[in-house]
């Protein structure tokens, strides 16, 4: 009986054991237990500094001792005990300077903003300070750097007209640690200060930490004017710069208002995050960095758009010169987010910076006035106030795991906003050049007439650190608007090459840059008209082959001369040939032609697809798609090949390095709109049919794809699930299609104007520009975001050749489907189909409990029907 007990015991384990539970990514930050410094309670706004030697001091308010003191090395410090050090009165914001210096600084009732220092370790002790001095008065707000020279750096917000000096942004000096001080200098002046309080003032400086570094950095917002400034001293603070508005209302698409601006200093770059919004109420959270010492600035870009809320609070500061760590404290939580000079990092929450138990009551404490700062030994320390009891606390934890915030749910970066604009975006194409770095072409719908594009061409550029430029214009048309763009690059001369059709006539124009130069307007060259005149052309693509020679084609969809066009240049675009009808649509009987694309095998050979459609009621449905190849570089072509009877709305032809065609293409259904893909390991001669894994969710716009060197197939789609979270859905193509980790949206995707863009750089990432229609809650309204992404693909083998076993072999010469000559809806369902490519569902976290609550119970009453059962039977 014994021995079956115990079985039964050990099953009933196994159950448990076994149950599937709702999972969590594991906190691997590492904090130490908090201490506590204060012990008396009463007590509140906490400041702390670490000396160059790695020892740490804490001052505070005691509401009956007024001001207290206590030092530490880790958890071991001294009691705490009433000071009247650096002052008796206002607790000191405190600054670590050489030789085991603190400096302390402190504004009184008065506004009278008073400096001390202190050289030795027991600060509690008044034989260490040097004694008070005043350096300036009517001062709301201050901030300081020491550099490693131990210069002393002093800017200051004073909002009072005087002793001749007028109320604005004040510079002093101390070259001698603190000793003496150069007279103030005014670096911004402005009456509207003068009716700045304490919380709603800001300024922070900035200065190199080389000893050699003549570079001092200013930044302040002012709230009336909703300006963030930046200004720049290049000679140690004697002279400054004229101030420039990093964000207002006149750089600026709305009229929020910039606040609380934090500025950090990591090698070459000044970075500069702010709140912007209505302060008090709803915000969101900005940065901007510089790489030229402030001469120019990133773009504004949204940052933590996915943690809900406005920051009561936020520090920034530089860790072991490697990142920059940003502080950010919510009303019910706090957070890290850590900037490497590229990216921000997922922004960690951290439970312990929000609360902590006391030992002695056993009691959860809610954590306040939160700042951190760095020790020598890199670890990052926490000193805060709880509400409940009123003490200080200390807390530290290591920076071992920093690098592992960047790694993301999947190898894909994150969004990067390459612009925000409130016109709808279109036409989106992007090209990579020799180095890898992505450039991106795209125009806006008209303002007064969202449903006509815009009659402008914008470009931009990603530098190697992540950095997109300002996008530019490249063109503006004057035949009232622009689309169908289609870039590439041309390694042979190093140029960025574009074409795209204009205005309502169908004219196709064609321009190009030096890769190099492209982010200047005046480097573009004039548009150059390659269609033939009087032709209405539609659906330009730009192509390259091995030689260098530029290749063109296009289609004149409708009338006498409709059919499939190519023009060629051998010099870069400078003289093009005329146009050559490829395929004459009215030999072969197409009613209407457009979207051809075209593939370049080898040296000669030439595959193309295109779509045939009918006119109906002054509108083209497409009905078919076909295929045709040439061997002598598109002198003679095939006889066209019906590929499929169906209403196709997107196609395209790849030529991989293996030698295989591939030609995938998506029909319109109705529903879930299937995407087909068939490809050829002769050259043409017969085709392979493979079906493509469904999509999750309701499909958003087209798909695109992309081949790399290796010959495998990257298609991506946006795509919306039922729970209207949208992501961008990843296949690829190994000899059969295989999903991959998807790219999920961390904000809500209202819809999407332009299918996303899509290249496989020099370099081994696969690079996608998309358009994104977003809500922004700060202005009530709907803005239009270009988003960038991008995932490394390591190096891969080259493919292998795949057998006609892993598809079903079709005869090109057949159809495998009846054409509908009913009016179509080409309009997408609204209605979303769920899709059995997801995961198992995890089981709901209060099932799992209840379940393992029931277990629990029946082993312990396995026990006690084993006890009585013992009793009864003796």
């Amino acid at each position: 009986m014994h021995r079956k007990l115990v079985a039964l015991l050990l099953f009933v384990l196994i159950i448990l054991t076994s149950i599937p539970r709702n999972t969590y990514a594991q906190i691997d930050e590492i904090w130490s237990e908090g201490v506590n410094i204060s012990r008396s309670g009463s007590s509140s706004s906490p400041s702390f500094v670490i000396s160059s030697q790695g020892l740490i001091h804490v001052f505070w308010l005691d509401e009956f001792d007024g001001l207290m003191y206590s030092q530490g090395a880790g958890t071991n410090w001294t009691l705490s005990q009433s000071v009247n050090v650096p002052n008796d009165v206002s607790v000191p914001s405190l600054y670590s300077g050489i030789n085991n210096q603190i400096h302390a600084f402190w504004v009184d009732d008065e506004g009278k903003l008073f400096y001390n220092r202190a050289n030795g370790d027991n600060l509690g002790n008044s034989n260490v300070w040097s004694g008070s001095t005043v350096l300036g008065e009517s001062v709301v707000f201050f901030d300081v750097a020491i550099t490693a020279d131990g210069a002393v750096h002093l800017a200051y917000l004073q909002t009072s007209d005087l002793n001749n000096q007028s109320a604005g942004v004040y510079y002093r000096k101390s070259n001698s640690s603190g000793s003496s001080w150069q007279p103030p200098i005014l670096v911004y002046g402005s009456r509207y200060f003068r009716a700045l309080g304490r919380d709603s003032a800001n300024l922070q400086i900035g200065v190199p930490n080389e000893t050699d570094s003549q570079e001092i950095f200013i930044a302040w917002d002012n709230r009336p004017l909703k300006t963030v400034f930046f200004a720049r001293s290049l000679n140690g603070g004697t002279e400054w710069e004229q101030p420039v508005e990093i964000a207002s209302p006149q750089n600026r698409p709305s009229a929020t208002t910039p606040y609380n601006v934090q500025m950090g200093l990591l090698q070459n770059q000044i970075m500069l995050v702010y709140q912007d919004g209505q302060p008090g109420f709803s915000c969101s959270q900005s940065f901007q960095y510089s790489e030229d010492n402030g001469v120019t600035w990133s773009e504004p870009k949204r940052m933590m758009e996915d943690i809900p809320g406005c920051a009561l609070s936020s520090q920034l500061i530089e860790v072991n010169d490697q990142y920059l760590l940003l502080m950010t404290v919510n009303r019910d939580q706090v957070l890290l987010t850590a900037w490497n000079g590229n990216h921000w990092s997922k922004s960690k929450q951290q439970t312990e910076m929000m609360q902590v138990i006391d030992p002695l009551t056993r009691t959860s404490l809610t954590l306040t006035s939160q700042q951190i700062l760095i020790d020598p030994e890199g670890y990052l320390n926490f000193i805060s106030a709880d509400l409940e009891q009123g003490d200080i606390w200390w807390k530290r934890r290591n920076l071992d795991d920093i690098v592992s915030w960047f790694q993301q749910d999947s190898s894909w970066i994150p969004f990067e906003t390459i612009t925000i604009e409130n016109n709808s975006l279109s036409s989106i194409t992007i090209t990579s050049d020799s180095r890898g770095q992505p450039h991106v072409f795209w125009g806006s719908s008209n303002e007064d007439d969202p449903g006509i594009p815009a009659n402008t061409i914008y470009y931009s550029m990603r530098e190697s650190q992540g950095r997109w430029l300002k996008p530019i214009l490249v063109h503006q048309s004057t035949n009232q608007f622009v689309d169908h763009l289609s870039a590439n690059f041309d390694s042979t001369r190093n140029n960025l090459i574009l074409v795209w059709r204009d205005g309502i006539r169908g004219e196709i124009y064609f321009s190009t840059a030096p890769a190099n130069q492209a982010f200047l307007t005046t480097s573009w060259s004039v548009p150059v008209l390659i269609s033939s005149p009087n032709q209405v052309a539609d659906f330009p693509k730009i192509l390259l082959d091995s030689s260098g020679k530029l290749i063109v084609i296009y289609s004149v969809p409708l009338n006498e001369e409709r059919g499939v066009y190519l023009t060629t240049s051998n010099d870069g675009g400078l003289s093009w040939t005329q146009p050559a009808r490829i395929l004459n649509g009215l030999t072969y009987g197409f009613e209407a032609i457009n979207n051809p694309q075209m593939a370049i095998a080898g040296e000669n050979t030439y595959h193309l697809i295109w779509v045939n459609s009918q006119l109906v009621e002054n509108r083209l449905y497409p009905i078919s798609i076909y295929y045709s190849r040439s061997l002598d570089s598109g002198q003679t072509w095939t006889e066209p090949s019906n590929i499929i009877d169906a209403q196709v709305i997107w196609g395209q032809i790849l030529a991989s390095s293996n030698g295989v065609i591939h030609r995938i293409w998506q029909e319109y259904s109705g529903s879930q709109n299937p995407i087909w893909h068939e490809y050829s390991t002769n050259g043409g001669e017969s085709w392979s049919r493979v079906t493509l894994p469904s999509l999750l969710g309701e499909k958003i716009g087209t798909p695109a794809v992309s081949m790399d060197a290796s010959g495998r197939i990257h298609l991506l789609q946006l795509s919306r699930a039922n729970d209207n979270n949208a992501s961008l859905q990843y296949l690829m193509w190994e000899n059969d299609w295989r999903p991959e980790q998807a790219k999920e949206f961390d904000f809500d995707l209202i819809s999407s104007s332009s299918s996303p863009g899509t290249v496989f750089s020099a370099n081994g990432n696969l690079q996608v520009a998309l358009s994104a229609a977003t809500f922004n809650m700060v202005d009530n309204r709907s803005e239009n975001l270009l988003l960038f992404t991008e995932q490394r693909i390591e190096n891969l083998p080259l493919l292998e050749t795949p057998s006609f076993d892993a598809g079903i072999e079709v005869n090109p010469e057949t159809s495998t489907s009846t054409p509908s000559l009913q009016q179509p809806t080409l309009e997408q369902t609204k209605t979303p189909q769920l899709i059995n490519t997801t995961p198992a569902p995890i089981i709901n976290p209060t099932i799992g409990i209840l379940i393992g609550s029931l277990l629990s119970l029946l082993v312990i009453a396995v026990i006690v029907i084993y006890h009585i059962w013992q009793k009864t039977s003796g």
